[in-house]
């Protein structure tokens, strides 16, 4: 990747695109828990969108260029050190081989994604996008489809306000609070990311990319394929929301969120 890490405070991986039809073998899907994020970062990088890139998870690292080019820094509000001048992600700056930056801790989201591309700017050129990744400025909503389990549950205890608790990682997201314990008992099945698991306690467990592929508690829901990258982006004490909607809609949500994301690249290209 021509970038070399250097230091870093927390969890900071590779992550690319996930891992398609493993999972019956036990292999989670993996891949960037944004890709929203990483798949913008790589456009600004002039990259295919889904090569991988660094994903920094509530982390500050230092980074080398190990050739020249410009770096994309995308994802969770962070702010960057170049040298002698700092900018606020997400952005895109031009480095020479050897040069130092440093990404802080984020402070609105969790997870930030950084790579170098090839192109040739101008030395000390940079470019700040004009606003945050829908992944992160809407992580606070979580629109969801009935899972497999639904009929056991009043739909109604998923219309409330949740706090994300301090277990969080890339296997999933536990929320505080309880919809009601219970003594479900199922045998162990397949389970997708995104799956909304309850617990015996009653507590929510949303699955991350590297959670389990399967699992006996029930799933009352899973959260809608375009608002997945929502769930990497969030932090202890976030509040949630949970948005009940049918697979149809899910689908126009989809076609939509895609047709969003060409304009805004159509866009970006103006000024890249």
């Amino acid at each position: 990747m021509s970038l070399r890490l250097e230091h870093k405070f927390g969890v900071v991986q590779i992550q690319g695109s996930r891992t398609i039809g493993k999972r019956k073998f036990g292999v989670p899907t993996g891949g960037a828990f944004d890709r929203e994020s990483m798949s913008l970062g790589n456009f600004l990088a002039a990259r295919p969108l889904d090569d991988p890139a660094w994903e920094l998870s509530m982390a500050q690292a230092t980074f080398v260029a190990e050739a020249s080019g410009v770096v994309s820094v995308v994802g969770a509000l962070a702010d960057i050190q170049v040298g002698g001048w700092s900018l606020k992600s997400p952005a895109v700056f031009s480095v020479s081989a050897g040069d130092r930056f440093v990404v802080e801790a984020p402070k609105d989201g969790a997870r930030i994604y950084v790579a170098l591309g090839s192109s040739e700017k101008p030395t000390d050129w940079k470019v700040r996008a004009s606003e945050l990744p829908s992944s992160v400025r809407e992580r606070h909503v979580l629109r969801v489809a009935e899972g497999p389990q639904a009929d056991r549950f009043d739909r109604s205890v998923l219309e409330t306000q949740f706090r994300v608790s301090q277990t969080i990682n890339r296997v999933g997201v536990r929320l505080e609070g309880s919809i009601g314990s219970h003594t479900i008992e199922l045998p162990s099945e397949p389970q997708c990311v995104g799956a909304i698991q309850v617990s015996n306690s009653g507590a929510l467990i949303l699955i991350g990319p590297d959670g389990p592929t399967i699992g006996g508690y029930p799933k009352i829901a899973v959260v809608i394929s375009s608002d997945l990258d929502r769930i990497g982006q969030l932090t202890p004490n976030d509040q949630v929301n949970f948005e009940w909607c049918s697979i149809d809609q899910a689908h126009e949500i989809a076609r939509l969120a895609a047709q969003a994301a060409q304009k805004r690249m159509n866009m970006l290209r103006l000024v890249l």
